[in-house]
């Protein structure tokens, strides 16, 4: 939250959280390496599929966050 208020992209930002949190998510409860790489490629596959579906939809939604309510409706 801090990089993105300080004016960072708040998609790339996101998106090189989410795979610093995968990271130690994976590697630090697998004991076996083997296991933790598999489960790290897959979650890194899945990421990247819900960004390719998320974006577009982001655009024709036009969602740009919590706007003010209209008032007079």
């Amino acid at each position: 939250m801090i990089l993105i208020a300080d004016g960072f992209n708040a998609l790339i930002t996101t998106c090189i959280i989410s795979i610093i949190i995968l990271v130690v998510a994976i590697y630090m409860n697998v004991d076996n390496p083997n296991t933790a790489s598999t489960a790290f490629k897959t979650s890194l596959m899945i990421m990247v599929v819900i960004l390719l579906i998320m974006i577009p939809l982001e655009y024709w939604a036009s969602a740009q966050g919590m706007a003010a309510g209209n008032e007079d409706a």
